[in-house]
């Protein structure tokens, strides 16, 4: 088991892909929590991959969890299909719209403390938050 083995499972589309596929907010935010949902312990370990260095996970190659590998990301970016740290505009983030806040404290939360869950949970709220009002 690898991170290509990984990827398949939880990140199966890169960000970059998914939103030139033309994907909604709804698409980008499952994306997400598919891809931090395979950053659980056990889901690391099953594929023989382990945290290092606070944004990536290494096993046979090396994955970054940052704006770059982060659908939502790439569509807050005002030019759709590509990624521009400087340029993306939290703001317009669904996460942002929907809690008035950012993702920096959750995405934190991995990168000092290894747990995943309080982005998990995060973007499981903001989700619910969307479809319903997709549903209005």
């Amino acid at each position: 088991m690898t991170i290509k083995s990984w990827k398949l499972e939880f990140y199966p589309i890169t960000a970059l892909d998914l939103v030139r596929s033309g994907a909604t907010w709804v698409l980008a935010l499952e994306h997400s929590l598919l891809k931090w949902k395979g950053l659980r312990a056990h889901n690391l370990e099953k594929h023989g991959c382990r945290k290092v260095c606070g944004i990536s996970i290494r096993g046979a190659g090396e994955f970054y969890f940052n704006g770059e590998s982060c659908a939502l990301c790439h569509l807050a970016d005002p030019v759709k299909g590509r990624y521009n740290n400087e340029l993306c505009d939290c703001k317009l983030c669904q996460i942002h719209k929907v809690t008035g806040q950012d993702c920096d404290s959750a995405w934190l939360a991995f990168v000092h403390d290894d747990n995943p869950n309080p982005m998990i949970a995060l973007l499981v709220r903001v989700i619910e938050q969307v479809k319903k009002e997709v549903q209005e």
